[in-house]
């Protein structure tokens, strides 16, 4: 009867609280110059064939979609590939803001996501310019080479300190930037652009 009445307590609190995707939102970005309205309407379809995906804003001329995601979904990088695959187009930029808990290792802080357990690694704005780039894949073109060191892949002392603070005190974080070149990563490297610790 005991369990009975802790199940219940339980669903009720959640009908009170309507499920809200901790991948909040995906902001994906291409090239419009190239992409006709015939493209432009291509895309738009495949972007609404995206199975994790339960909204989307599609903006052709400023070559933008926002895409919500549903509750509890994963993201992988490859839904968001195949769609523009399918068009034979592929973004050049796309962010993320996300909800979860920090975590680290001995090289690397990390961002969960709540409810679909994505994993983030976290990546610090560069201090320093892109021609200091050590990768020899590193592509001069990219909209990232001005803004981000890939070599300093560790976030920085205070940054650090910030991200150990919240991971001691059990705090959520809500984190927005880019994923770093996610064509190229196995992992997924988010780097933080605005991080917010929430209640």
């Amino acid at each position: 009867m005991q369990k009975l009445r802790f199940l219940l307590g339980i669903l009720f609190i959640v009908l009170l609280n309507p499920l809200q995707a901790e991948i909040q939102s995906l902001i994906v970005r291409w090239n419009p110059t190239y992409c006709s309205t015939a493209c432009a309407m291509n895309l738009q379809m495949q972007f609404s064939r995206v199975f994790s995906a339960s909204k989307v804003e599609f903006n052709a001329q400023a070559g933008e979609a926002v895409l919500y995601w549903k509750p509890y979904a994963v993201f992988t990088y490859q839904q968001i590939a195949a769609a523009m695959n399918m068009v034979g187009y592929r973004a050049y930029d796309i962010r993320l803001r996300v909800r979860g808990t920090i975590s680290h290792d001995r090289t690397n802080f990390y961002l969960t996501s709540i409810g679909d357990n994505t994993v983030f690694t976290l990546m610090s704005p560069a201090n320093s310019v892109s021609n200091q780039m050590s990768t020899p894949y590193y592509n001069q073109s990219s909209p990232y080479a001005s803004y981000y060191n890939i070599p300093n892949q560790q976030a920085v002392q205070d940054l650090r300190n910030q991200l150990l603070l919240g991971e001691q005190s059990g705090q959520l974080v809500v984190i927005e930037g880019p994923l770093y070149e996610p064509w190229r990563y196995i992992n997924m490297n988010l780097v933080i652009e605005q991080m917010q610790f929430v209640q």
